[in-house]
């Protein structure tokens, strides 16, 4: 069976290379790879175009301009140009354990649509690992949707008939908790799971990304965030009544505790995680919440108190 590696890229030359080092030194030998530049404005393509042209299994191509910038379409792109029988995805600055592809692919049997593996959390400045993912559930669908079971996007290896029989892969228009997103899109399908119990993947950990306000881009990545758990909120209705009870209150815990974490932190984005969770708030037909939270944020601007109101501690 060929494996097809679907990498988007952006600006990572200083990474990079690593990581396709990781993959050509694979023990499984029959696989391509698919690095699709976000259009870089660094030394990506130069670096990358070196490294390929001493390997055939590596292509390297360029977002078409026509399509939406984001890693969600690279990775779209990526896999219609692929042709493989089986397929992952995997990040621009992650790293494969050399028997990475061999363990996944010798899982698969004849029914199987999917084949996971736990990732290693890692520090490459310590050089240790800090966690390692799990995987398994007997509520796999509410504990992944909780946070509690993580694949990211490089742990699954699907089969390709299966990914060909969604209507949609990866939602172009969420560019943070993507994975997240196609990851349980893909289990309401119910595909037919194997898991491998040891982790085959290194996950790097930045820094930059370890505090709640530490990155950049907070709105963008916060309001891609509430569109994408919005999102889910309509697809599990139909699905399972039950299950998405428990997300909303969940759902409506998170987006409260996100406004406490702004208001206490700095003035930025506060409208914005207000207006969230207002539009929850209403959408759930919650009217005195939403008349809480808005006298409880008015409170607390004017006279730096009385957030409590709207985000209570216990609801945490």
């Amino acid at each position: 069976m060929l494996v097809s590696i679907i990498i988007p890229t952006f600006n990572r030359a200083d990474l990079i290379e690593e990581t396709l080092i990781s993959i050509a030194n694979q023990s499984f030998k029959n696989f391509e790879c698919l690095i699709i530049d976000d259009h870089s404005v660094d030394s990506s393509e130069e670096i990358i175009k070196k490294f390929i042209s001493k390997d055939q299994r590596f292509r390297y191509y360029k977002r078409p301009k026509c399509l939406k910038k984001g890693p969600s379409s690279c990775r779209n792109y990526g896999f219609s140009k692929s042709k493989g029988d089986l397929i992952t995805w995997f990040d621009d600055d992650d790293i494969m354990l050399v028997d990475s592809l061999l363990h996944r692919v010798k899982a698969f049997i004849s029914n199987t649509d999917c084949v996971v593996c736990p990732l290693l959390a890692w520090d490459f400045k310590k050089d240790k690992a800090i966690y390692k993912t799990i995987i398994k559930s007997n509520n796999l669908i509410g504990d992944y949707l909780d946070g509690k079971v993580i694949f990211f996007v490089s742990g699954p290896l699907w089969k390709r008939s299966f990914l060909e029989g969604q209507t949609v892969l990866f939602d172009e228009n969420i560019s943070n908790l993507d994975d997240w997103d196609f990851n349980l899109r893909m289990l309401y399908a119910k595909p037919k799971i194997h898991f491998v119990e040891m982790p085959l993947i290194l996950y790097r950990i930045h820094y930059s990304s370890l505090t709640f306000r530490s990155d950049v881009g907070f709105s963008q990545k916060i309001k891609s965030e509430y569109r994408a758990r919005f999102k889910h909120l309509a697809l599990l209705e139909p699905i399972n009544n039950k299950l998405c009870k428990w997300y909303k209150e969940n759902f409506q815990k998170r987006l409260n505790y996100q406004l406490l974490q702004v208001l206490t932190v700095d003035k930025k984005d506060r409208l914005l995680l207000l207006k969230l969770n207002l539009e929850l708030n209403l959408y759930l037909k919650d009217f005195k919440k939403c008349l809480r939270q808005l006298c409880g944020f008015c409170s607390y601007i004017l006279f730096n108190k009385g957030y409590l109101f709207f985000s209570n501690f216990k609801d945490r």
